[in-house]
């Protein structure tokens, strides 16, 4: 049976139009999740470019992008975790960005996906700079590796 949906648009496309709307609305960030009019599209683009498992640094960049855009509805986080060579890779290159909020979205995204690698990129996160990402770094780690978190603080 067709769908009826019509085919999703190049990730590309998607994150520009995600990236015009953030510049033109008044909304804050927080809002984004849920007041951005086209996330099922951009979803629609997440999840092809996953099921293509072609990422390139661009395309890590964009879904690293629509992943804190989405921070309130969580359903590109949802996507990444569900593919994991494609998470664990956008979200080793969230631990290393500027913002924050991108290393903070990048901790949720490595405790979903719950592997060895993600688990030493977590211990990482938990001496960063910033008190949001250790916080959300040690969440994270609490059920994956309690014996770190135990002696983490111990150490305080």
């Amino acid at each position: 049976m067709p769908s009826h949906h019509p085919p999703a648009r190049p990730l590309e496309e998607e994150a520009k139009r995600f990236h015009r709307w953030t510049r033109s609305t008044r909304q804050r960030p927080a809002e984004w999740g849920a007041c951005y009019p086209h996330w099922r599209d951009a979803y629609a683009a997440v999840d092809l470019t996953l099921a293509e498992g072609l990422l390139n640094p661009d395309t890590t960049r964009q879904l690293l992008f629509l992943l804190v855009g989405d921070s309130a509805n969580e359903r590109v986080l949802e996507l990444l975790a569900a593919c994991p060579m494609g998470g664990f890779q956008v979200a080793e290159q969230g631990t290393l960005h500027a913002r924050p909020e991108v290393r903070r979205q990048a901790a949720l995204l490595l405790g979903r996906l719950a592997t060895l690698g993600s688990i030493e990129l977590l211990r990482g996160l938990t001496g960063d700079p910033d008190a949001g990402v250790r916080e959300c770094a040690r969440a994270a780690l609490r059920p994956l590796d309690p014996a770190f978190i135990e002696r983490l603080a111990g150490a305080e």
